[in-house]
């Protein structure tokens, strides 16, 4: 099947900007991608967590996609001065407040990317909105006198060696590129509901890049508009932020591939959904890691909470506490060092002798929710992971 555009407009400079996706030509591993992609996005909407721990992996993705996207334009801020930012925490001197200018521009950028999948009606991307977007991100920064926030580009530019069309080349591809990615074709339904989705909106990212409509901030325009309508299609806040954090962390790959999708004649997009796809993929997989780190510990807390419901108030608060927190930690912990693994634990058995913590972890071994290994102890948390296989499983 080939999604292209019944009678696209096109610069006779830049034949690549085509209007045109094959998709006979993606290969079993692209497909591959895809149908994990999918899978991985439905578990990450499927997965019930407090409201306070998906908050957390909202703030926390929220500042890798706002960190990403700025920082690959050159924002020197870090990603823990970014979290800070979003939180109305950092101040800058004013040397550096066009720095925070710009995350602050980002933050409402991706406002408007939510209240967008909140609104029904706004179901296809328009030519204002992608200005709009433009304008946002360009809201108060320091500009060249030539570049107007929202507005096409009033004379030929480019970024490195790449030279965009024309001012006037750009006022007929633009409408194009949105009548595009309205087409019904892209609806094509497959068994994996968001492979023919996220494929729009990469290629929605990489016409920003060879189109460069805007006299700047067409990297960050092209990055909003590709979360944009992975969230139109129902992927989550947390999942959308991936790519422009998988972009920042392999920056001069990003850039290479970028070029190589116009360094031949016909244009070969298959290069940058290669690069993209696998980023994705990687980043949905370790997103889905700690999910299911986060519900672990919630089940474990309320498996143990359950064991000891019937223990006395003190003891069941050391029990408890120290199964839980022994959960957290990466190592066998000796037994001398048990008391103090946390804060937390450690003031539960202040003043108590060592014989209290003698007794303790000899209860819960019995109930089996601590071993031994090695020379210390390991909370067990395998009790819990009802489907996981067992060593001997994996060898066979």
């Amino acid at each position: 099947m080939i999604i292209k555009h019944p009678s696209p407009s096109k610069a006779e400079t830049h034949p690549w900007v085509s209007f045109r996706l094959d998709l006979n030509r993606l290969l079993p591993g692209h497909w591959v991608l895809l149908g994990e992609c999918s899978s991985k996005i439905q578990y990450v909407i499927g997965t019930p967590l407090l409201p306070e721990l998906a908050k957390r992996l909202n703030r926390i993705y929220l500042s890798k996609g706002v960190h990403g996207t700025a920082a690959i334009e050159g924002n020197t801020l870090t990603e823990q001065q970014v979290g800070l930012r979003l939180q109305g925490e950092l101040e800058l001197p004013p040397s550096q407040e066009y720095l925070g200018r710009e995350i602050d521009n980002l933050q409402r950028a991706y406002a408007q990317i939510t209240a967008g999948i909140q609104d029904a009606t706004r179901k296809l991307v328009t030519d204002a909105e992608i200005k709009e977007f433009n304008a946002t991100v360009l809201s108060g920064l320091p500009l060249d006198d030539d570049v107007t926030p929202g507005e096409y580009a009033k004379k030929q530019h480019g970024v490195a060696r790449y030279r965009a069309p024309t001012p006037a080349d750009i006022r007929v591809l633009m409408p194009t590129l949105v009548d595009w990615l309205a087409d019904d074709t892209w609806e094509y339904d497959l068994a994996s509901p968001f492979a023919i989705p996220i494929l729009r909106a990469i290629m929605a990212h990489l016409y920003i890049a060879w189109i460069h409509p805007f006299g700047d901030g067409n990297g960050r325009t092209a990055r909003l508009l590709e979360a944009d309508l992975l969230a139109r299609c129902g992927v989550p806040a947390i999942s959308y932020h991936i790519l422009s954090s998988h972009y920042n962390q392999t920056r001069s790959e990003y850039y290479r591939v970028l070029g190589r999708t116009s360094a031949i004649p016909e244009g070969d997009p298959l290069a940058f959904i290669d690069y993209a796809l696998q980023g994705l993929v990687d980043g949905l997989r370790k997103q889905v890691t700690e999910i299911k780190a986060q519900h672990r510990a919630v089940v474990w807390r309320d498996f143990v909470y359950d064991h000891f419901r019937d223990a006395g108030a003190e003891r069941r608060a050391r029990l408890t506490r120290l199964a839980i927190d022994l959960s957290s930690q990466e190592e066998a912990v000796p037994r001398s060092k048990l008391w103090v693994i946390t804060q937390r634990v450690a003031e539960l058995y202040q003043g108590r002798t060592p014989k209290t913590i003698s007794r303790d972890i000899g209860e819960l071994l019995r109930a089996r929710l601590v071993r031994r290994e090695g020379n210390g102890y390991v909370a067990n948390v395998e009790r819990i992971e009802a489907f996981e296989p067992s060593a001997r499983d994996r060898a066979h």
